[in-house]
């Protein structure tokens, strides 16, 4: 005799439903509970939970790329706080400029959204969010690029033009500033991609990434009671980036 898992009531040994409640029993389950010794074969256990080898492999991938990537966010961060301390543009080496010089505002800004995009990504999870503070950072960085070269064409016009450009250097600052934003931008994409690569066992794959990359920079990112795409959200903080340099002492100079 054994007893319904149900309703408990006593019901004959191999009979399938309960005549009481009518309540199937689970004989596999029943088997195993008879002999709890017995192991089974790793291949009859994927098989069993319907895991192909190859989706189970996959998975095995992914994971040890997400642990090794799970610190790269601290370095993007730390690359885009410490390039506002070190020189940007250099003057015949003799004069360096850092974007703590030119404006503090715009200093306190990109700490803050570098800093805010690595605990997005780490904290939250939030790779849209993070993906899109990396986005704006490439932007200003873009847009500081071309005014150094508008910076370069007006010293050409005068008379020591030739010397005066010659003498005048992107430096580690700059690089620094570049390597952190597109650092933060593609641990982004790859975290995200990993993540929704697991729930399907998927391979990675250059269209993969191609295509997470798209997901995100069209997702929706919720400021507050409203939800804008990320591009936009990217464009709009990046446009702020630039109105904060654009409003310091050293862009007056420069034009």
């Amino acid at each position: 005799m054994k007893s319904c898992e149900k309703c408990g009531a006593s019901i004959e040994d191999g009979v399938k439903f309960c005549s009481l409640c009518g309540a199937p029993q689970e004989e596999d389950r029943m088997a195993a509970e008879a002999d709890p010794g017995q192991e089974m074969h790793p291949a009859a256990e994927l098989q069993q939970h319907g895991t192909p080898p190859d989706t189970q492999e996959n998975r095995k991938k992914l994971e040890s790329l997400r642990e090794q990537l799970s610190s790269t966010p601290y370095i993007g961060a730390a690359m885009v706080i410490f390039s506002v301390f070190m020189p940007w543009i250099s003057l015949g080496r003799m004069f360096d400029v850092t974007i703590m010089d030119i404006s503090k505002g715009l200093m306190l800004a990109i700490i803050f959204i570098g800093a805010a995009s690595a605990y997005a990504i780490l904290k939250k999870k939030n790779y849209v969010l993070s993906a899109a503070m990396g986005h704006a950072l490439l932007i200003f960085a873009v847009i500081a690029f071309i005014r150094y070269q508008s910076l370069l064409s007006e010293v050409k016009k005068t008379i020591f033009g030739a010397m005066a450009s010659s003498a005048i250097s992107l430096d580690w600052g700059g690089l620094l500033f570049l390597a952190g934003a597109l650092n933060l931008c593609v641990v982004s994409v790859f975290l995200y991609m990993i993540e929704q690569l697991l729930l399907q066992g998927g391979a990675f794959t250059g269209d993969v990434l191609f295509r997470t990359w798209k997901e995100l920079a069209c997702a929706k990112v919720k400021l507050t009671s409203i939800e804008v795409p990320a591009w936009v959200y990217s464009l709009v903080i990046g446009i702020l980036l630039v109105l904060l340099f654009s409003q310091s002492g050293m862009n007056r100079m420069m034009h």
